[in-house]
């Protein structure tokens, strides 16, 4: 699925977001920071693309949606 600038936007990895939340804590953190090395980059270009927002805010905004997402249990 192509997103803003033409960039494809990766398929939900479900297996990867449900070993995210299930398990040892050493074991969903390193798989968290997997989630977020493919997810980051994505939703940083879909903000700068479609809400127009400069770089900084954009990152502000990326790292925000994520604290949420992870901090509001939405992944469990």
């Amino acid at each position: 699925m192509g997103g803003p600038g033409g960039h494809a936007f990766p398929t939900t990895s479900w297996s990867l977001v449900r070993k995210a939340v299930a398990g040892p804590a050493s074991e969903r953190r390193e798989r968290m920071g997997q989630l977020l090395a493919v997810y980051w980059k994505p939703v940083y270009r879909y903000i700068r693309a479609s809400w127009g927002e400069s770089s900084e805010d954009a990152k502000d905004l990326t790292q925000g949606f994520f604290g949420l997402l992870l901090e509001g249990g939405y992944l469990e």
